[in-house]
């Protein structure tokens, strides 16, 4: 199996060594973030990182943020809209979002509690099989959530990433509601700027508008931080350096990439549903 997988493992490496540049590179362009989406849809929809990994480490896990508590909370008061996020953009961290509906409230700001589940923390991490990382919910406007796996295939297939399209499944249509009527811009202050549904909350709006160049939408947020869990996970990182030595290459430069050192062993696990 590991002579079968040689050029598979080959690209592996190659693939990572451009995942790791486009997620540090600052000025990012939405061109950049839709072609990757090919090579996140090889590796992890199509299963390229899984075939490289069996022969190697045997079954791989990948990191992700822990959303659970969001899950919970969103059982008992729906969410207007949710970005699970960690991508760094426009040089901040600060791209998970939270948003309920506050007409719900009778008073003007309502308690924190009520609008943000008291036990999430963004910096908590957890070790996911790779199903399971696709299946992640990362991304829900007004109660329909749609997953990890989902944005991958959107960008590749209907939003130019490999191939152009129109949406036809329900989660794609969500995602394109979510990319024309949504997005993250930085204003004069340098801080970031939610411009949530900017045509009205009823609005139905699903005609292409080209964002600003200050401007990102919330599906290549997601698909930007699926590259970067995908180069910070341990055993990622660990088959890389297998292969490199397979391989007779020097010893990769991980950078901001490389994990903390938190034992996979020590943190929860989630089911991804």
């Amino acid at each position: 199996m590991i002579a079968a997988t040689k050029e598979a493992a080959s690209a592996f490496v190659e693939d990572m060594g451009h995942i790791r540049k486009v997620v540090a590179e600052q000025g990012k362009s939405s061109g950049e973030l839709r072609r990757l989406s090919g090579v996140l849809r090889r590796l992890l929809v199509e299963r390229d990182l899984a075939e490289v990994a069996a022969p190697r480490i045997g079954r791989l896990s990948l990191r992700a943020p822990d959303n659970n508590p969001v899950y919970k909370f969103a059982q008992r008061t729906p969410l207007l809209f949710f970005a699970s996020g960690r991508a760094r953009i426009f040089n901040s961290d600060h791209t998970t979002i939270i948003a309920r509906d506050a007409t719900n409230y009778p008073l003007v700001v309502p308690p924190i509690h009520l609008v943000f589940p008291p036990d999430f923390d963004v910096t908590r991490r957890v070790d996911l099989r790779l199903d399971n990382f696709l299946a992640q919910r990362v991304l829900c406007l007004r109660g329909d959530w749609v997953s990890r796996r989902s944005v991958i295939k959107y960008i590749a297939h209907i939003a130019s990433g490999v191939h152009s399209g129109e949406p036809r499944e329900p989660d794609e249509a969500i995602l394109a509601h979510l990319r024309r009527s949504t997005h993250i811009r930085i204003k004069d202050d340098k801080s970031l700027h939610l411009a949530l549904l900017d045509d009205g909350l009823e609005s139905q709006e699903t005609a292409f508008k080209a964002l600003a160049p200050d401007s990102i939408d919330p599906v290549l947020i997601e698909l930007l931080a699926t590259a970067k869990f995908v180069a910070e996970s341990p055993d990622v990182i660990r088959l890389e350096e297998l292969v490199r030595a397979e391989l007779r290459l020097p010893s990769g430069n991980y950078g901001d990439s490389l994990p903390s050192p938190i034992a996979p062993a020590s943190l929860p696990r989630e089911s991804g549903k």
